[in-house]
Formats: C-alpha cells, sequence, structure tokens
C-alpha cells in the first residue's frame, strides 16, 4: 500500500495499465481506504444523470452510504449541505454557459500581466 496513494486519485479513464493492475491487486485487501476508494468512483456517476430527481436519489442514497466510511464522512455531509445547490446544475443544465466565468479569468489575467 505505501506510495499506492496516488493511484486512488485518478479517474478510472484516466489510468494506464500498470497503475490499474496495482489497484487490482489493492482490492484484493479489504482495506477501508479501498472502501473509500471506491465509494469515491462511484460518486463519479452523479455527473451522469440526466434528472435532478435521480440524481437526488442517487445523492442522498451515496451520502447515507458514506456515513459508514469516515474518510469521506465529511465530505458527504458538505454534499448535504450542498445539495440544493448541486441539483441546480441538471435545472440549469443546457441553458448558462460558462462563458462568464472564462471572460472573468481572461479580465484577471489581462490585469496580472498589466501589473
Amino acid at each position: 500500500m505505501h506510495h499506492s496513494g496516488w493511484r486512488l486519485l485518478k479517474r478510472l479513464e484516466n489510468r494506464t495499465p500498470k497503475p490499474t493492475a496495482t489497484l487490482r491487486e489493492l482490492l484484493k485487501y479489504n482495506l477501508r481506504t479501498m472502501r473509500s476508494y471506491l465509494m469515491k468512483e462511484d460518486f463519479q456517476r452523479f455527473w451522469t444523470y440526466r434528472s435532478g430527481y435521480r440524481a437526488g436519489t442517487f445523492l442522498d442514497a451515496w451520502c447515507t452510504l458514506a456515513w459508514s466510511a469516515p474518510a469521506i464522512k465529511e465530505m458527504a455531509e458538505t454534499l448535504r449541505r450542498h445539495r440544493d445547490l448541486l441539483l441546480n446544475w441538471f435545472a440549469a443544465k443546457g441553458e448558462l454557459s460558462n462563458s462568464s466565468v472564462e471572460g472573468m479569468n481572461t479580465k484577471a489575467k489581462v490585469a496580472l500581466r498589466k501589473s
């Protein structure tokens, strides 16, 4: 397990074959760390839902399950506190763009260059 922590942070689609093989080896041990890793990977499904209602149902179930994993309990509490804001993403999907944020980033970069 030593020096394997970074492998747990990479998303599945961004991994090369060697780290994936190491993860398979780590999964053989029933460690709390691996349970937290699996919960992290499972949460990625939240962003694939098209319906806010279904995403909310998934989020509630995931947060309830996360309470049993001390390493991510705090994250679950944060997600529950911001549940409505997270579900707004589904309501606004396709109607809003991030162009205003990009514009502000550009203005900030220009201001930094001038200073």
